[in-house]
């Protein structure tokens, strides 16, 4: 009385539908990476300016830049921690703790290279500014600037087309 009708998906609709998904997600992944590394881009552009902008705020405060060697005394003055350069503890830089960075003062950019840092202090013994001790860098006619800030980019090397700078690049990296 009851006819044994099967009912289900044939062997060409399961491969057909397989193989839609399969293309849709060849589409989609390479536009989600594309998407994160242009926020990396971003947030590193952020960084650098943030940086830069705060130099400028410490030297309207204090009329002076601030003191250090390296980057790391930079931005801990900076950031209000060092108390005899920034003697108000004024946090010019918001510098937020990283949970899987152990936290030194060192201010990472999003691919945790340390954001590189040329102060124009005047210090230099051959009276070169901020740009000039830029090694390896052609073609710089800045002026008015107090500091130059550099991430590696994404490769985490210098001098590449990567490198992320707090000013217009009117010339190019040269190579070594």
């Amino acid at each position: 009385m009851f006819a044994n009708k099967m009912s289900g998906f044939t062997l060409v609709e399961l491969l057909l539908v397989i193989g839609l998904i399969a293309i849709l997600v060849s589409i989609a992944v390479p536009t989600a990476f594309n998407a994160r590394h242009e926020a990396r881009v971003a947030n590193a552009r952020q960084g650098v300016s943030d940086v830069a902008t705060a130099v400028e705020h410490f030297f309207q405060e204090y009329g002076r830049l601030p003191d250090g060697n390296d980057a790391d005394d930079i931005i801990e003055s900076l950031a209000g921690e060092d108390s005899n350069d920034n003697p108000r503890e004024i946090p010019f830089l918001n510098v937020m703790e990283v949970d899987d960075i152990d936290w030194k003062g060192e201010y990472y950019d999003p691919w945790d290279s340390e954001y590189l840092i040329y102060i124009d202090n005047g210090n230099s013994e051959d009276n070169s500014s901020a740009y000039d001790r830029i090694v390896g860098f052609e073609g710089f006619k800045v002026t008015n600037e107090l500091a130059v800030v550099i991430s590696k980019g994404s490769d985490r090397v210098l001098h590449t087309k990567d490198d992320l700078l707090s000013i217009p690049m009117p010339g190019k990296w040269v190579e070594k």
